[in-house]
């Protein structure tokens, strides 16, 4: 078969959310959910992705209590570990699957992060994952809303699994006495075990970085990067990168500012880096808010959007001049990796005008005497995880 290849039969959540795609074993994985129940998450595996993909470990697959608002998935090795927070009650759970057996793990199926007393809102819900070289898993999420006055304001939580289950929860922004919203949640793993955390203050529309270090000492807040954001999203930030360029750890993420453009938070990963320098503009075009995904082959970072305009797909590379990788599309979510499959790929799932589908790229120039390198619709970097920083095998 050609690319692209449909994923049938599932749907992508409705917001905040990364799924690959990834490469273990020489075979491909995405994580979706069901097309005729949102509750229910599914891993879907193609040993040719541009043949099919079929779901895996049907019988044993996560069934949440309510619809799942937000899903992102984090490849360590040959696991996948998954964050799902519910849209009803703002329930936060955890979910491991093994791509070495295919299947599903006998404990960790919907493990309770936590249960919020006074749940946010559903336009706030979103979480993020990153996994330790030690197997401390971090989830960074929508958490319990503080009220004064009376009034409930939104926060941001995060969970830290050690030894089986998620007893250490914290306050990554807000709490007691702070009469602002805070949403967005993201998360990028920098060295040393470093946990770099984004989000955005919704009240002033500014956007922040905040390092988890590795001995789990939660930096003091910065200054904000952004000043202005775009102010109709309550998740501006998308799946970010990290990568080593010589020696140093350089951390990227992208977010929407306020003139529809992509633009990139930046610095190199450390303990207390401060405010993030904000590289404005990255995208040409006008971006379709919220729907982008970097990848990174090397030093070299990808930035995949939609054009608000028409839903077309476009790349940049570098900060450069961007190309249109699919025309004649409608293009309204997006997730990218990086993998090598017959040469470096750059692959990504999409959703196009409702149908869910798998493409891929080579990474490079073609011959002079080609046609146009981008005429098919494209996707993320199988086994490439942009959170982790490094193409995986």
């Amino acid at each position: 078969m050609a690319l692209p290849v449909t994923i049938a039969n599932v749907q992508f959540p409705t917001q905040n959310n990364y799924f690959g795609p990834f490469l273990s074993g020489g075979a491909f994985y995405t994580v979706l959910l069901d097309s005729g129940d949102a509750s229910i998450i599914e891993v879907h595996k193609a040993t040719d992705p541009t043949d099919s993909f079929a779901e895996q470990d049907s019988g044993d697959k996560p069934d949440l209590t309510n619809t799942c608002r937000s899903l992102w998935v984090y490849q360590l090795g040959t696991d996948l570990h998954i964050a799902h927070q519910e849209t009803t009650t703002g329930r936060v759970g955890y979910s491991l699957f093994h791509m070495a057996t295919d299947q599903w793990d006998g404990t960790f199926v919907d493990l309770l992060v936590e249960a919020p007393t006074d749940g946010p809102t559903a336009n706030a819900l979103g979480c993020s994952i990153a996994v330790r070289s030690d197997g401390d898993v971090i989830v960074l999420y929508a958490g319990d809303t503080d009220r004064e006055m009376g009034n409930p304001y939104q926060r941001v939580d995060y969970g830290r699994k050690e030894n089986g289950t998620f007893a250490n929860v914290g306050i990554a922004v807000g709490g007691t006495g702070a009469t602002e919203d805070w949403a967005g949640s993201v998360i990028v793993r920098g060295s040393s075990d470093r946990m770099h955390f984004f989000f955005a203050n919704r009240s002033l529309n500014d956007g922040f970085q905040r390092t988890l270090q590795s001995d789990n000492t939660l930096e003091s807040l910065p200054a904000a990067g952004d000043s202005s954001l775009d102010t109709n999203l309550n998740h501006p930030f998308g799946p970010g990168v990290s990568y080593d360029d010589s020696g140093t750890q350089r951390v990227r993420c992208p977010y929407s500012d306020s003139s529809d453009k992509v633009s990139y938070a930046e610095f190199d990963s450390a303990n207390a880096p401060g405010a993030f320098t904000p590289n404005v503009d990255v995208s040409d075009n006008t971006a379709f808010a919220g729907y982008y995904c970097m990848a990174v082959d090397g030093t070299d970072e990808y930035l995949l959007y939609a054009d608000r305009t028409d839903g077309d797909l476009y790349q940049d590379k570098n900060d450069g001049t961007d190309t249109e990788v699919l025309d004649g599309v409608a293009v309204d979510r997006i997730s990218c990796n990086g993998y090598a499959r017959s040469g470096q790929k750059l692959a990504y799932i999409y959703r196009d005008g409702g149908t869910i589908k798998y493409n891929e790229e080579s990474l490079g120039a073609p011959p002079a005497d080609e046609p146009e390198l981008f005429e098919l619709p494209h996707h993320y970097l199988a086994g490439f995880n942009p959170l982790h920083g490094g193409f995986s095998t």
